[in-house]
């Protein structure tokens, strides 16, 4: 098993993380660690990732939330000699609808993969887009897409999701932004039906406990919540659990997040002050 194949499984991890409790803007900076066999049991920073939540208004869509997360190894020369990447995943999302509209997913590693997801109610289905889609012509790329992205970026149809749309359908991105808004209690649960733009998962999300934790040099009191996801198609866990500290306040800030996976653990760390 190599690095590479260790380190992509940070890539899960950073999927279920998301800025923001409301549509006002805010920016949080943490760092992605890996510690296990390949770091001979020492703690190694790998990336660095920022969490970025704002209102946006688009001319075809009206008020809209935007939620990214960007990482890069740019600042760790190991990494960047093995198994360098940048990522980029994002989503707009109606907070009264209740479901994502939207979700890019840009991932730059030994080769890049760039791909637009687009939420058509009126046919209930989910459109997959990319800069050369299979299917070229046969669906039209969204105007409100275009409004989205940046100016000369383009997109060709590629296929349709075999996960099909639901209501209330999420995407990770927004799936933390609606539990970050929960009334949080030691043994409550919620349950969200979540796309990545090719499959389609069942989240169950369980408040573990309430207790103190330290991030850097402070001392927090923080809900440690637990994220299992099953793969609907396939009837199986799509990944171990993530565990996710959210500080025990009026915005729920997210603090750490924890994959512990058979080749190491993974932690990502609030760097930023609250």
């Amino acid at each position: 098993m190599s690095l590479s194949s260790s380190l992509s499984v940070l890539f899960a991890l950073l999927l279920v993380l998301a800025p923001g409790v409301s549509v006002q803007a805010e920016i949080l900076h943490y760092v992605a660690s890996y510690k296990g066999p390949f770091s001979a049991g020492e703690n190694w920073a790998i990336a660095d990732v920022k969490l970025d939540s704002k209102p946006l208004q688009l001319p075809a869509l009206g008020k809209v939330t935007q939620i990214t997360m960007e990482a890069t190894s740019e600042s760790y020369p190991f990494v960047e000699e093995h198994f360098p990447f940048r990522v980029r995943y994002q989503s707009i999302y109606v907070p009264d609808e209740q479901h994502v509209l939207a979700l890019e997913k840009y991932q730059k590693t030994s080769r890049l993969k760039h791909e637009i997801n687009w939420v058509d109610i009126e046919q209930g289905k989910l459109l997959r887009f990319r800069s050369k889609g299979k299917n070229a012509g046969k669906q039209p790329f969204p105007t409100a897409l275009q409004q989205w992205l940046e100016p000369g970026e383009r997109f060709e149809f590629h296929k349709y999701s075999p996960s099909g749309f639901e209501a209330g359908l999420h995407d990770r991105l927004s799936m933390l932004q609606m539990i970050r808004q929960q009334p949080l209690a030691t043994g409550r649960e919620y349950v969200f039906s979540v796309t990545d733009g090719k499959h389609r998962y069942r989240y169950v999300v369980r408040v573990e406990n309430r207790h103190k934790i330290k991030i850097g040099k402070k001392q927090h009191l923080a809900w440690k919540l637990r994220f299992d996801a099953m793969d609907v198609r396939k009837r199986k866990a799509a990944h171990r659990p993530v565990y996710v500290w959210l500080a025990d306040d009026a915005q729920h800030t997210p603090l750490l997040f924890e994959n512990r996976h058979f080749l190491g653990s993974f932690m990502v760390t609030l760097v930023s002050e609250i």
